[in-house]
């Protein structure tokens, strides 16, 4: 009879506490959805800054080589009017602003790479956000009456 009453007792405990278990993980489900929504929208914030970017660089590589290739064009009416020396001068132009074109380029792509990176961080951020919340919930729904 005292071994009935001890196992049933003991069963009446695992079932309790699972149920406890249940109440604090609810709580802190609250603040991982809200962190993950956070991090919903930062997402969102950074590929529109990706766009922005790109739309900012090819406007900015545009201008840039219509600029090259105006000066290519008075280069070559300089060659075919015969004046080397202005051909000399517009050429030595051409390479500087070309060199200059092309570490503005270069810095507005390591930019880019640091804002795709940082938006990957995010993606992955919010992946394991998601995953943690699936498994809660998955481990919740497991739990019967004895705990198990």
């Amino acid at each position: 009879m005292k071994r009935m009453i001890g196992i049933v007792l003991c069963f009446f405990l695992c079932g309790i506490s699972p149920v406890l278990a249940a109440e604090e993980t609810a709580a802190s489900n609250v603040v991982s959805t809200a962190d993950a929504q956070e991090l919903k929208t930062e997402v969102v914030a950074d590929q529109a800054k990706i766009a922005e970017a790109k739309t900012a660089i090819k406007t900015e590589s545009n201008a840039a080589k219509s600029e090259e290739k105006e000066l290519r064009m008075k280069m070559h009416e300089a060659r075919m009017s015969g004046d080397t020396e202005k051909a000399k001068a517009l050429r030595e132009e051409w390479k500087a602003l070309h060199l200059k074109n092309m570490a503005q380029k270069k810095a507005d792509m390591e930019k880019l790479k640091a804002e795709r990176k940082e938006l990957g961080k995010d993606k992955k951020a919010v992946k394991i956000e998601k995953k943690a919340a699936k498994e809660t919930k998955k481990a919740e729904k497991k739990k019967g009456w004895l705990g198990f």
